[in-house]
């Protein structure tokens, strides 16, 4: 398979003492069909980081994958990627893989031949972890990929963007229909990879329970507007959840002090979600003299449950 890649020369921003981050958003917005489907005022992907993207259908994640890899140009604003401008940019795109929620393979290829045409427009190509990938994951490379089963295609298009060895791999939706064994499988397989090879990932879903197991940073996309963007361990180590258990019953503004996220009082027992630091929430809990305290660990789900009913906002709406 030959092939003919053009290569731009990059554009350079000028930072002027800024700090450069891998991904930056700066009042980005984008419109389709006359709608404002993207605005994102500021966000800074750190580099090295697994960023997983969350929100429901619609929200905006599948659109924002497509700016950062330069299939969509921005409207306003600027996107820039290792502080260069994302558009008509060869030599960044060069340095990225975009796995779409629909995978596309050319028609009637097989794996051997999907690995030549990637050889093409990655010249980093590692032939040696392409090779172990698929002995590990056991697919048939001389078969036709539309004989796949759509969890093998998912297998598949993952191999090879791993094997392209890009600096930023965009996953959206990716591991949808494929099985949980599998899916497992191939997610410790790309933090490994990411790690040892500094990849900075961007993935998306509206699975928080898929994400919480290896991101380290989430952002929340609700209506195409950015509603978080934090890392894992501050918001697992701001939000806490405690069981009180008192002499007699207690009102709730004996609870006034904390930064409630959460409060179900049942006669002597007091269920609380709050936000702080947990030495300094547990001398408070100390204060009200109760008979018994236990903390509950909290999962990114139920943090977030809590999280959005405190703004306002229903969870179902921003994660369905």
């Amino acid at each position: 398979m030959q092939c003919t890649a053009l290569r731009a020369k990059p554009w350079n921003m000028e930072t002027k003492g800024m700090v450069r981050r891998v991904i930056v958003f700066d009042q980005v917005k984008k419109f389709l069909d006359g709608n404002l489907v993207l605005d994102i005022a500021d966000l800074q992907i750190p580099k090295g980081s697994i960023y997983g993207l969350i929100g429901a259908n619609g929200a905006g994640k599948s659109t924002m994958m497509r700016l950062i890899s330069g299939v969509y140009t921005v409207d306003s604003g600027l996107l820039t990627v290792d502080g260069e401008n994302i558009t008509d940019n060869a030599a960044v795109k060069e340095k990225m893989f975009f796995v779409p929620d629909d995978p596309y393979f050319l028609p009637q290829t097989t794996m051997e031949e999907m690995t030549e045409f990637y050889q093409c427009y990655y010249p980093d190509f590692d032939t040696v972890l392409y090779e172990q990938l698929m002995a590990s994951f056991e697919l048939p490379s001389k078969n036709k990929i539309s004989s796949y089963s759509k969890g093998m295609r998912r297998q598949a298009i993952l191999l090879l963007a791993l094997a392209s060895n890009p600096k930023y791999l965009l996953l959206d939706e990716s591991f949808d229909g494929v099985d949980p064994v599998m899916r497992q499988r191939l997610r410790r397989v790309m933090i490994d990879i990411a790690a040892d090879k500094e990849i900075t990932v961007v993935i998306s879903s509206h699975n928080l329970r898929e994400l919480d197991e290896f991101c380290d940073r989430v952002g929340v996309l609700y209506h195409g507007g950015l509603l978080y963007d934090i890392t894992l361990d501050r918001l697992k180590e701001e939000v806490h959840k405690y069981q009180l258990a008192f002499s007699e019953p207690v009102a709730k503004e004996a609870f006034s002090r904390f930064r409630l996220l959460s409060c179900d009082i049942t006669g002597k027992f007091v269920t609380l979600v709050i936000r702080g630091e947990r030495q300094v929430l547990e001398r408070k809990i100390g204060d009200l003299k109760p008979l018994a305290v236990e903390e509950f660990p909290l999962s990114l789900e139920e943090i977030f449950i809590y999280e959005m009913g405190a703004k306002g906002y229903d969870y179902k709406d921003i994660f369905a």
